[in-house]
């Protein structure tokens, strides 16, 4: 299975937003928070088929969630909330 972190695309780019501002700013915010290329992610994914591995992360972000999902499972939710500055 694939376990995805933010994939740079042009998904935000293509909403539509009549407030032209308020669309760069969703731009930015998800190109800050998307790290990995699209070709990164194709590469890993392909590298990971090839080594016959059951779980494929694609990106630090995947990675640090799936350790604290593992280390916390109780608790995750309310820290990867506080870590992308939103209050639970």
């Amino acid at each position: 299975s694939v376990h995805p972190g933010g994939i740079k695309t042009n998904i935000a780019r293509n909403v539509p937003y009549e407030d032209k501002a308020k669309h760069q700013e969703l731009i930015e915010t998800f190109d800050r928070m998307a790290p990995t290329t699209a070709d990164e992610a194709a590469r890993v994914i392909i590298q990971g088929i090839r080594r016959k591995k059951p779980r494929i992360l694609i990106g630090r972000d995947a990675r640090f969630i799936d350790l604290v999902v593992r280390l916390l499972p109780g608790a995750y939710q309310h820290i990867l909330l506080r870590c992308f500055g939103i209050e639970p």
